[in-house]
């Protein structure tokens, strides 16, 4: 406690000495440089303030923080079991070593932690049976006056999560504000002074005075949590940001990078609806380095970054490997492969994605034919520009494994099934979860073949209601049609409501027997949609009848 009873000795004589009862001069003090006689030689330099205004800042803070401790070792002794003052650092338990750590977060007898504030010695404390390495999982979203959402909390399941509703139910809202949430974690992660995104006015719901919103986070078996609020200008603050959380992950990762050279990060990444490959670059005018936390640019910006970024990218590792490869022929980049084996599963009969010199371009070979990527449709470039840029950014961020794309991270997607023929649709989930099978997934989409091949636990229903959106869980979805889909879960009729209507006219004139008037209705039903199970049904049933008249 030297530093203790030091900290405070000094703030009790420099108080003195400002007073006029301490040290006369000239022997210096902190207290007389701040006193009158001190103020008169300041109006011409103003610094000499600065320096023992410093030291006496830095004294309280030690004073205030030995203080703390020293209360906290006398108040819970258990503190002081097997030689560690704080047993209960969850930080402590990420890594199990010997060291000091900043922004601990205490066990408060439930499952939920909260912070505390100090200088912690946490000693060597084994991590939970079953922790997988630097697995990171979003486990809840709690949304208060953002946007059209006035008050609502979604639960997310460690693998593909599916938002459904019509458009306005706030499905994109949602995405949203998860990647803003997520950035601050990114932010902080990329640089000790990094901040992420931030909510705007329009962000907040009209008629309120702030948005709230809390994210939280399992990281190996262990949660985290951060709050973001922003107050609408001219109005009083409610409440405030809250980001111990986050700090505390962000260290934990920051000490595994420095302390192990190939350590495997955790992805955050946000695809919107415009992505696509839109431009290709005829020549590289701005070049960007590729270190490992370049897997976590613009992945949050809810802008689509440019493709020529990842053609850029793409380019300089194919140099890379064909310059290996003139020693040893067989030589393949691991990251490149990370990319083509991604492609390659989602591009049905596409490979060989490589870059022609002369002129600069990206080509792929389709069907035995080569194309350039931007003849490709518009479902197969947006399923190529996003399966293509996750998987980089996954190879980038896991430098160490053979295969990069069994990293984890969590990866937004709005409207999953864009440009996607309903063939397609029903095969993209099964294809994320093959192809990145550590990774969680949280979309959106309006497509039936999707829910269909999404257990309903994992799916939330949108709905407006009541000036706010309310979610809700399907009772049935997978395995089920696309008809049944859409009837039960998104409340859509099957068929146009006319051919409805006219069908339930169709079978009720069979019921009653009205046998003229029902050929009619069923002739004039297949001159108008044809061929269908329904008219078949129907013409089955009308024979009945006529054989049992003529009996």
């Amino acid at each position: 406690m030297v530093e203790h009873s030091y900290a405070w000795l000094d703030l009790q004589e420099s108080t003195i000495s400002f007073l006029g009862f301490g040290i006369p001069p000239p022997t210096p003090s902190c207290g007389s440089m701040l006193s009158m006689e001190g103020r008169s030689y300041m109006e011409e330099a103003p610094l000499l303030a600065f320096w023992p205004g410093l030291c006496l800042a830095i004294g309280v803070s030690t004073a205030s923080t030995m203080f703390g401790d020293a209360l906290s070792d006398l108040l819970d002794p258990g503190l002081h079991r097997a030689g560690r003052f704080s047993a209960g650092s969850k930080l402590a338990r990420l890594r199990p070593s010997s060291r000091w750590t900043v922004g601990v977060l205490e066990h408060s007898g439930s499952s939920h932690y909260h912070v505390t504030a100090g200088l912690h010695w946490t000693g060597d404390v084994p991590d939970r049976p079953g922790a997988v390495a630097t697995a990171m999982i979003l486990k809840s979203l709690t949304l208060t006056n953002f946007r059209g959402i006035r008050d609502l909390r979604l639960e997310f399941s460690e693998r593909v999560n599916l938002l459904a509703g019509v458009n306005g139910a706030g499905k994109t809202a949602i995405l949203d504000c998860a990647a803003i949430m997520l950035s601050r974690f990114v932010g902080r992660l990329r640089s000790t002074r990094g901040t992420g995104r931030f909510f705007t006015d329009f962000d907040i719901s009209n008629g309120s005075p702030e948005t709230r919103n809390v994210i939280e986070i399992e990281f190996r078996n262990h949660e985290f949590n951060w709050t973001v609020s922003k107050t609408r200008r001219g109005r009083r603050r409610q409440s405030i940001t809250g980001l111990k959380g986050v700090k505390t992950l962000v260290d934990y990762l920051h000490m595994r990078v420095e302390d192990e050279s190939h350590v495997s990060l955790p992805i955050a990444v946000y695809y919107p609806t415009n992505r696509a490959v839109l431009d290709i670059p005829v020549r590289i005018r701005t070049t960007h380095r590729f270190d490992q936390l370049s897997a976590y640019d613009q992945a949050l910006s809810g802008k689509w970054s440019s493709f020529r970024i990842f053609f850029e990218w793409f380019r300089d590792r194919e140099d890379l490997e064909n310059e290996r490869r003139l020693e040893t022929s067989k030589f393949r980049d691991r990251e490149l492969q990370a990319v083509r084996t991604a492609m390659r599963r989602f591009l049905p009969g596409c490979s060989a994605v490589r870059i022609r010199r002369a002129p600069l371009r990206m080509v792929i070979d389709k069907n035995g034919e080569e194309l350039r990527v931007d003849q490709l449709s518009d479902g197969e470039k947006c399923t190529l520009a996003m399966v293509g840029d996750l998987a980089r950014r996954m190879a980038i961020a896991n430098p160490s494994p053979e295969d990069p794309l069994g990293g984890t991270g969590v990866v937004l997607i709005d409207e999953i099934d864009l440009h996607l023929h309903p063939g397609w649709q029903r095969h993209v989930v099964s294809a994320l979860e093959a192809t990145f099978p550590n990774c969680q997934f949280l979309v959106s989409t309006h497509s039936p073949q999707i829910v269909s091949h999404v257990a309903p636990e994992r799916i939330w229903l949108l709905e407006r209601s009541g000036g706010g959106v309310t979610a809700s869980r399907p009772a049935e979805s997978f395995g089920q049609t696309a008809g049944r889909i859409l009837e039960d879960v998104m409340a859509v009729p099957e068929r146009p409501q006319e051919i409805k209507e006219r069908l339930s006219d169709l079978f009720l004139a069979i019921q009653q027997e009205e046998l003229a008037r029902a050929k009619q209705l069923l002739s004039d039903l297949i001159g108008t949609i044809g061929s269908d199970p329904d008219l078949v049904r129907a013409r089955i049933h009308i024979r009945r009848k006529e054989a049992l008249k003529n009996k």
